[in-house]
């Protein structure tokens, strides 16, 4: 009669659930500074004078984070393709928070 209750998982589980989703947040966070190292390849003439200006540094912040959700996007698909749900829910919360920064630095900086 110990069995467990229909809509708990086990504690094994849970925790590689837990660390799954873990793993796929600082993914979706470490992702902007893959988008700085593609500026930075892409650019290179880029230096701290245009950086300083308030305008070209929303620019910039705006540009690096749409391309950080783009490629989250892509993880996150990748992750459901493979039926990591946990890995795709912690990429979606990072693109989340990206896209909230966004309208942050479009908007209101």
């Amino acid at each position: 009669m110990n069995r467990p209750l229909p809509n708990r998982k086990p504690p094994r589980k849970r925790r590689k659930e837990n660390i799954e989703l873990i793993i796929g947040l600082v993914l979706g966070i470490l992702t902007p500074i893959f988008g700085v190292a593609v500026l930075k390849s892409e650019y290179p003439n880029i230096d701290q004078v245009e950086v300083i200006s308030p305008g070209s540094l929303n620019f910039l912040m705006v540009r690096l984070l749409t391309f950080a959700i783009i490629i989250n996007a892509g993880l996150f698909f990748m992750g459901i393709y493979f039926r990591r749900e946990p890995l795709a829910r912690g990429v979606l919360i990072a693109t989340i928070l990206s896209a909230l920064a966004v309208l942050y630095f479009k908007f209101f900086a």
